[in-house]
């Protein structure tokens, strides 16, 4: 394996010349399930789900046509000697952890927890589970101008002297990686953050696989006992008081989450 002060110089890069929101985020939320939930305090473990198995089918592809349309043919020269699909699915797979700048948005219940799901607030803590050279927590690029910018100064910073002969993980690979952080301006609402972890040959036997509706999904592991999970709030449930109590039992009886706060969506929906 290379000195990961070379083969990680480039992907903090990166994440750093990410566009920032101007005001500090102090909270993230997670929408998921309140299986998951429990999961979740039970193992003290997240997992990440392989960018290109994740709900939005387009995951890659828009970022990848993106950099495409943006060089053209000198872009394609640049990067002839990879299949670009090819090396983010099976050679430096990003694996990725969602959060949101928004809390109790009735659009991310729907899509991510349904109704009978939960939000997991993590603190600004989070920031400590990335501290890895492979590992990132940085906010998703919706805007288009914003988008080709942060591109154009990545194209141009990769074929500096400071980055040239980097082995393994290249500049032209976290290059590419750029592209888990950019999304189309139709989900721009989410305001959506992301823990990336980059995985290679060395780690692929950390890769787990748990069956989706349709496929299976690789995912990978962080740990840390406890999370930095501030509250849970409960969507809007078909039996929210009771779906609250058994939640609220869950954090009581969980060591390490016994203060968490456990409260109710805002949101007033029929019953389904």
């Amino acid at each position: 394996m290379n000195d990961p002060t070379e083969t990680s110089s480039f992907g903090r890069l990166l994440t750093s010349s990410i566009p920032k929101p101007q005001s500090p985020v102090t909270a993230l939320h997670h929408y998921t399930t309140f299986d998951a939930v429990k999961e979740i305090l039970r193992s003290h473990t997240l997992h990440l789900t392989h960018a290109a198995f994740s709900n939005d089918p387009s995951e890659l592809s828009y970022g990848l046509n993106l950099i495409q349309d943006l060089f053209g043919e000198a872009g394609e020269r640049a990067f002839s000697s990879y299949d670009f699909p090819s090396v983010l699915y099976y050679d430096t797979q990003p694996y990725v952890f969602c959060l949101s700048e928004s809390e109790d948005m009735l659009s991310q219940w729907d899509r991510y927890a349904g109704r009978n799901g939960c939000c997991i607030t993590f603190s600004h803590e989070i920031s400590k589970l990335t501290s890895g050279d492979r590992l990132a927590l940085a906010p998703v690029i919706y805007q288009e101008e914003d988008q080709r910018r942060y591109l154009a100064f990545l194209n141009e910073e990769r074929q500096k002297p400071e980055y040239q002969g980097q082995n393994r993980l290249s500049t032209n690979l976290w290059f590419l990686l750029s592209v888990v952080f950019m999304k189309n301006i139709a989900f721009r609402e989410e305001k959506e953050w992301r823990i990336v972890n980059v995985v290679q040959q060395e780690g692929f036997d950390a890769i787990e696989y748990r069956s989706g509706s349709r496929f299976l999904k690789p995912y990978v592991q962080i740990h840390c006992n406890p999370l930095p999970i501030a509250e849970i709030r409960i969507g809007p449930a078909d039996d929210q008081d009771r779906l609250f109590r058994s939640v609220q039992h869950l954090t009581k009886t969980t060591r390490g989450y016994e203060n968490v706060i456990v409260t109710k969506s805002a949101l007033s929906l029929a019953p389904s």
